[in-house]
């Protein structure tokens, strides 16, 4: 009996410690709670992504960027995010890695998952869920991810 429950125990605080937003659902929610967390990081934003897209996602990282977070993103498609490189607080790497998910980091706290690329347009067509955990873990990266290249250095 004990074992049991020391097992939904644990499975509650695992579950408790973060939010799920299924998709396309609640894909409005799931993008604001997305960009307000990128806008309220004090340290740090990492985000391993095909390319991003969409004036929100952009705008959050712009005004992240613009209050001094680090902003370190690896992206297979970098064209469209190239303007945000102008702040001397963002890091764009292009990495030839097939990336079909996204993972975002903010301040190693908190961890995001999404099975699509980040884009509003994803978060509308994509059926499946955004993820947001609150972690006392380090972010990890792959190490070929960290073989990829300063976007300017191409």
């Amino acid at each position: 009996m004990m074992k049991p429950l020391l097992l939904l125990f644990f499975l509650f605080l695992e579950l408790g410690s973060g939010a799920v937003w299924p998709l396309p659902q609640e894909s409005d929610a799931a993008l604001h709670h997305l960009c307000q967390s990128i806008i309220k990081a004090r340290q740090k934003v990492l985000i391993v992504t095909l390319q991003i897209e969409g004036y929100p996602l952009k705008e959050a990282l712009r005004k992240a960027a613009a209050k001094g977070t680090q902003i370190e993103l690896f992206v297979t498609q970098p064209s469209s995010i190239s303007p945000l490189t102008l702040f001397s607080t963002v890091s764009l790497h292009t990495t030839t890695q097939t990336l079909s998910d996204t993972i975002i980091c903010i301040d190693t706290t908190i961890v995001c998952t999404l099975p699509a690329p980040l884009s509003k347009t994803a978060f509308n067509t994509t059926t499946g869920v955004l993820t947001c955990k609150q972690t006392i873990q380090n972010c990890l990266i792959d190490e070929r991810l960290l073989r990829s290249h300063p976007y300017l250095e191409e």
